[in-house]
């Protein structure tokens, strides 16, 4: 199992994602973390960097500057080495003990992907999610309920059969996208998610909303 944390200035969060994310692994059998830092300003490449040092399963990407969400997802992607692959946020708001129930699940599927039951965010990025979602699901016909929930589980087959040439947030939906047209079986399954406790969010910025409306015109021309 490969475990892909895309991450940027998450340096109050990153060490206690990893712990609890490994404490979950140790049940698990043979993994590995990869942690891909997408050009932090802070001491997140620094913190990941000396727990790596002691640690053999975790290991550090670093891109020397911002290049955007859907570029730090598709080098950890690119970088896996087992033949599951999963990946989520580095923010602590997910539950990473409901990973061994999707593991499970994949004897009955092709991809298994969460939905936030209740998204414990702000409105505004509420309301974006439901409408990025809605968006793609009309021009792609994707079918998901929450497109940009990270909490993803994939075989490493299909990983290397994706082409991902987007570097923003519309990342999810290109994924999904080609899953769909490769007639993949989609389980889609619930998820907690918290409240985030430390650092920033970005994901609602202007600059990445535009540029992920740019890629997904992109996509439909």
């Amino acid at each position: 199992l490969s475990v892909v944390l895309p991450t940027y200035n998450e340096q109050e969060n990153i060490i206690m994602v990893i712990s609890k994310l490994k404490q979950v692994l140790q049940n698990i059998g043979v993994f590995e973390i990869l942690v891909v830092d997408d050009g932090s300003t802070d001491k997140t490449s620094y913190l990941v960097r000396e727990y790596a040092q002691l640690d053999s399963m975790v290991h550090l990407f670093s891109h020397s500057k911002n290049l955007g969400y859907g570029a730090a997802v598709a080098t950890g992607l690119r970088e896996a080495k087992g033949a599951l692959v999963f990946f989520s946020d580095s923010d602590g708001q997910f539950d990473f003990r409901e990973l061994p129930q999707f593991l499970s699940l994949m004897k009955y599927s092709d991809m298994v992907v969460g939905y936030r039951l209740t998204r414990k965010d702000p409105f505004h990025r509420k309301l974006n999610s439901y409408l990025w979602t809605k968006l793609n699901n009309r021009y792609f016909k994707l079918g998901v309920r929450d497109l940009n929930c990270a909490f993803k589980l994939f075989t490493n087959s299909f990983v290397k059969s994706l082409q991902l040439d987007v570097q923003g947030a519309s990342i999810n939906s290109v994924i999904l996208t080609q899953a769909r047209e490769q007639g993949l079986r989609i389980l889609q399954v619930p998820v907690e998610h918290f409240p985030r406790q430390g650092g920033t969010q970005t994901g609602a910025k202007p600059s990445v909303v535009i540029r992920a409306l740019g890629e997904f015109v992109q996509q439909i021309l």
